[in-house]
């Protein structure tokens, strides 16, 4: 497979996996997709129960510590999933036989994308157009590093 293909497949992946494997992982990234669960969860309680309110204050506060980092699971979980998958055309590039720098690579694109889709999603400090030219950069980057610095 030649180099610039390569990068094509790459791009394809990255499609692939930030719009349509995502799936659930979309919402669960967010902390609003939380606090959302967390509101319903206790509007279930609320109907079922018919307790003291101390007890409710108790419980809401139990449930917002609870809940209250999960997002971040699911930013790891989906940034290792996009990284999987652009990296692998630059695995089989390596015969499947990742070296350190490809771990390397690896490593600093799954920290990235979980930052920069933190800052979209929860933080709101960048859009969707920024997001995408950061993920194409990485993709981009690391070819570079994996194909021809390091060839």
């Amino acid at each position: 497979m030649s180099k610039l293909f390569t990068v094509l497949v790459m791009l394809f992946f990255h499609v692939l996996d930030d719009f349509r494997l995502q799936g659930i992982l979309a919402d669960m990234k967010q902390r609003s997709w939380w606090k959302e669960q967390e509101k319903k969860e206790k509007e279930k309680q609320e109907q079922e129960k018919k307790e003291a309110q101390d007890n409710k204050d108790t419980q809401k506060k139990q449930n917002s510590e609870l809940y209250r980092h999960d997002y971040i699971i699911a930013l790891f979980i989906h940034s290792f999933s996009w990284t999987f998958m652009i990296m692998l055309p630059l695995a089989y590039h390596q015969g499947f036989s990742p070296n350190g720098l490809f771990l390397a690579v690896f490593a600093a694109n799954l920290v990235i994308h979980a930052v920069v889709d933190h800052l979209k999603a929860n933080a709101k400090k960048i859009n969707l157009i920024t997001d995408q030219l950061i993920h194409v950069a990485q993709i981009v980057l690391s070819a570079y590093i994996v194909l021809w610095l390091a060839a």
